[in-house]
């Protein structure tokens, strides 16, 4: 993995600890703000709506403090935030702001075919060009697939729909990764910040298929998809 041990030998790296519970939401919202979830106010994936009194996905509303790019925005630099977990409706940045529907919508063939509904794009006048970035699972072909499953061909796709799985991870990881350098190259910037789910989904989906294989993982299933984590890395 060049690019990787590039980064950090120009860059900085640590070892990160964690807060717990360990949600994501509530984590990389720390990151954002500095603060423990019980101050930003992310307190889990949902929350009720004061409003409805529904459930529904925790929003960039309830966060209660700033985060590190509006203290940006404020001071006039300009900032890109791309697919932040609980960074929907996109924050009126000084800057792009893509919410994290955006990529979510590419994991999910049935949400809009652009990606780009009311709330995921700041501003909203670049709504059309973040549209043109969208990938559709329908859009990830089998030699794509084969660099994960190379043996594809003998998954039975009637009851074994992993291959659609990697498809959809794949899409989402595409989306959000162009979305975040188009948003990098279009003009300069002093601030960015991606989130990048894609490691994490694959885990949760393969990791009991990386080898070595461990007894109670089928050993037909263990032979199709054991390398689909090393290949999620590469």
């Amino acid at each position: 993995m060049p690019n990787l041990q590039r980064l950090i030998n120009a860059g900085v790296m640590g070892n990160l600890s964690t807060l717990r519970p360990t949600y994501s939401p509530l984590i990389w919202n720390s990151i954002a703000t500095g603060m423990v979830p019980d101050k930003h106010g992310i307190l889990g994936f949902t929350e009720v709506d004061e409003a409805t009194h529904e459930v529904r996905a925790a929003t960039s509303l309830s966060r209660k403090v700033k985060a590190v790019w509006n203290i940006l925005s404020q001071k006039g630099l300009k900032t890109r935030v791309i697919n932040w977990f609980a960074g929907h409706p996109a924050e009126p940045i000084h800057g792009v702001c893509i919410s994290e529907l955006f990529g979510r919508a590419a994991a999910h063939p049935r949400e809009p075919a652009s990606g780009v509904s009311k709330g995921v794009v700041h501003p909203a006048a670049l709504e059309s060009k973040v549209a043109e970035l969208f990938v559709r699972p329908q859009d990830i072909g089998f030699p794509t697939i084969g660099l994960f499953v190379p043996r594809f061909k003998e998954v039975d796709q009637t009851n074994d729909h992993r291959l659609e799985v990697i498809a959809c991870q794949l899409a989402e990881c595409l989306s959000v990764h162009a979305a975040a350098t188009w948003a990098m190259e279009r003009e300069p910037w002093d601030f960015a910040a991606a989130y990048y789910g894609a490691i994490d989904h694959f885990c949760h989906g393969f990791m009991r298929f990386h080898p070595s294989r461990m007894p109670w993982v089928n050993e037909r299933e263990y032979e199709l998809y054991n390398d689909v984590i090393n290949s999620a890395y590469r």
